[in-house]
C-alpha cells in the first residue's frame, strides 16, 4: 500500500474521530440567560387598561423592584438581569412583545403609571459558539476530503497494479 494513502486515510479519520473529543476538552460557555425589564410613562389617556390591572410598587417582590427601579434610573429605561435569581417571580418574561398581563403590566410607582414590559432576550449564539461551529465545518470538510483524496490515491494504486500485471 502506498505511505501516502495510508497517511491521507489517517488524517481524514482523525479529523472526523476527533470532533468529540475536541468539544468536550474546549470549555464553552453557554449563552447566559437575559431578561430585560423596560419601563416608559404610561400616556393620560389609560382606556387600555383598568385600575385592576394597576401593580402597586409595594405589594411587588423585591427583584421586581429592584428591576423596575433600575430600569427607571437607567436612560433608556431598560435594565438587563443576566442571573435568574434576579428575575421576578410574578411576570411572565416572553421572546416577544406581550399582552396586558403576560408580558406587559401596569405599575404604579410614586404616583404615576407606568407601562412595564419584560422579555426574555437571550441571544440563541455567541460569536463563541458561532466560531467553534465554523471549526468543526472546517473540520468535518476536511476529514471527508483527506478520506475521498486516500480513495481516490488508493483506486489509482490498484488500477496502476492491473496494469502493470496484464
Amino acid at each position: 500500500m502506498d505511505w501516502r494513502v495510508a497517511l491521507y486515510a489517517l488524517l481524514g479519520i482523525g479529523l472526523l474521530v476527533a470532533g468529540p473529543w475536541v468539544l468536550s476538552v474546549v470549555p464553552l460557555d453557554e449563552p447566559g440567560s437575559q431578561y430585560t425589564y423596560s419601563v416608559q410613562p404610561v400616556e393620560e389617556n389609560r382606556s387600555n387598561y383598568t385600575e385592576t390591572d394597576v401593580y402597586a410598587f409595594a405589594t411587588l417582590s423585591p427583584e421586581a423592584r429592584a428591576g423596575i427601579e433600575r430600569a427607571l434610573a437607567a436612560d433608556d429605561g431598560t435594565y438587563v438581569v443576566t442571573n435568574e435569581s434576579m428575575r421576578a417571580p410574578e411576570f411572565t418574561f416572553t421572546t416577544e412583545r406581550g399582552e396586558l398581563g403576560s408580558g406587559r403590566y401596569i405599575v404604579a410607582y410614586q404616583g404615576t403609571h407606568y407601562e412595564l414590559t419584560t422579555r426574555n432576550t437571550t441571544p440563541l449564539f455567541t460569536s463563541e459558539s458561532l466560531a467553534i461551529w465554523a471549526v468543526q465545518l472546517c473540520r468535518l470538510l476536511l476529514g471527508y476530503f483527506f478520506l475521498a483524496i486516500a480513495g481516490c490515491r488508493g483506486l489509482r494504486s490498484i488500477i496502476h497494479k492491473r496494469q502493470r500485471s496484464s
